[in-house]
């Protein structure tokens, strides 16, 4: 992302993508376990208004506030979509680009188990040529193939 105009256009696309996910939840997956271990789909949904609005609030005032959140935390429009049974073939410019935040800003030191507080796990070992969006997750700390399994 080499001008704010790139950057931009790719948070558009991310919010694009996201508002598709949500267009397809039902209200009986509110209580649905996601990616994310300590959250269900209400929660996880909770989570995302929050951090829209500290947003909006941060492009206004100029500062983040209070509270969780992290830039890219994990691919929240996958987590959604697996958590309620949607298809995960998401946008992979949109991936890519979230992948390459995390690794440049995300140390290991600032990671480590939901337990302990931290929103993003420990990195998951995945094939180099695992889908995209699996090494996000695994990134993130979520194991793409066993969600439920990934020990935090």
């Amino acid at each position: 992302m080499d001008t704010p105009d790139e950057s931009l256009a790719l948070l558009a696309r991310a919010l694009d993508q996201l508002g598709t996910v949500l267009s397809h939840l039902r209200q009986e997956q509110a209580g649905l376990p996601t990616p994310c271990r300590s959250w269900n789909v209400r929660q996880l949904l909770e989570h995302v208004v929050d951090e829209v609005d500290r947003f909006a609030a941060s492009t206004a005032t100029g500062e983040r506030g209070h509270g969780g959140g992290n830039p890219i935390g994990n691919d929240v429009s996958e987590d959604l979509a697996r958590a309620t049974g949607q298809s995960t073939d998401l946008d992979p410019e949109l991936g890519a680009a979230a992948l390459a935040f995390g690794l440049e800003n995300l140390p290991p030191e600032i990671r480590g188990a939901e337990s302990a507080g931290h929103q993003i796990g420990a990195e998951i070992t995945v094939p180099d040529d695992a889908p995209l969006y699996d090494r996000l997750a695994a990134f993130c700390g979520r194991n793409p193939f066993n969600w439920f399994d990934e020990g935090k």
